[in-house]
């Protein structure tokens, strides 16, 4: 026991010996004044993880912080604050948890779910959102001790993907030929697979136009040379009409000449 320690109990009996109707009260008080310290004369802190808590966003989440060596709270003043907001995000008093400067969105949320009486101040908040991700302050006024605890919220879409190595261990492989294994493990070969089905499809495509194409002007042609030569048999059998037409009254003339 340190020397502050025995100053404050000898002046902790002196008070007793003067009021000694109320000695209840004053013994009270005494023995909060030397639990302050610790009686192995070690400093008593707070302490919190220096690495910072991550949690799964939609997740319920506890921020350690316990003081050393323990002490019993139940009766002191505890206040969780997180840096960069007015108000509190829980704050105990009188033996119960206290609204009035309670900031809205952690009502509901917050509690301590430490041992109080071996000053364990852990705060647990539920459901967290991203929004929750910064630095929280656990505080004690009364022996004026804080320390700093960080949250970060992860999206639960990281938290999939984190988690998907490990599931995929517990799934039974599919059985496929040795080369659709290694396209499948290798995307270059999925790459490469899809380039040579493009370019076998585009000669296709051209292989086909074309024919197509040629076949189109073998039958344009036919269809012009059949046209030229139906067209040439026409003005034949025309020009032979005409004639014909010409002919025939020189000989009707020729036969009233004989008669």
């Amino acid at each position: 026991m340190t020397r502050s320690q025995l100053g404050a109990l000898k002046s902790c009996a002196v008070a007793m010996e003067e009021h000694e109707e109320t000695q209840l009260p004053v013994l009270t008080c005494c023995f909060q004044h030397v639990d302050d310290t610790s009686l192995s004369g070690e400093p008593r802190r707070a302490v919190c993880p220096d690495s910072p808590i991550v949690a799964e966003e939609g997740s319920a989440v506890s921020l350690p912080c316990h003081l050393a060596p323990q002490v019993s709270v139940v009766n002191r003043t505890v206040d969780w604050k997180k840096e960069g907001l007015s108000g509190v995000v829980l704050s105990y008093r009188h033996r119960r948890q206290n609204q009035d400067d309670q900031r809205t969105e952690f009502r509901t949320r917050t509690t301590l779910n430490g041992d109080l009486s071996r000053g364990n101040l852990s705060l647990q908040i539920s459901s967290v959102t991203q929004i929750d991700s910064g630095s929280y302050r656990c505080f004690v006024p009364k022996l004026n001790l804080y320390c700093v605890t960080v949250l970060s919220v992860e999206p639960r879409h990281q938290q999939n993907q984190t988690e998907r190595p490990d599931s995929s261990t517990t799934v039974a492989p599919v059985e496929e030929e040795p080369a659709d294994q290694d396209a499948a493990k290798n995307p270059a070969a999925w790459k490469i697979i899809l380039g040579v089905g493009v370019a076998v499809f585009v000669v296709v495509l051209l292989l086909w136009k074309r024919e197509a194409i040629k076949e189109m002007f073998t039958g344009t042609t036919r269809t012009t040379h059949f046209e030229m030569v139906t067209a040439t048999t026409q003005q034949t059998k025309a020009e032979e009409g005409r004639h014909i037409g010409a002919g025939e009254p020189l000989v009707r003339d020729e036969n009233r000449s004989s008669d």
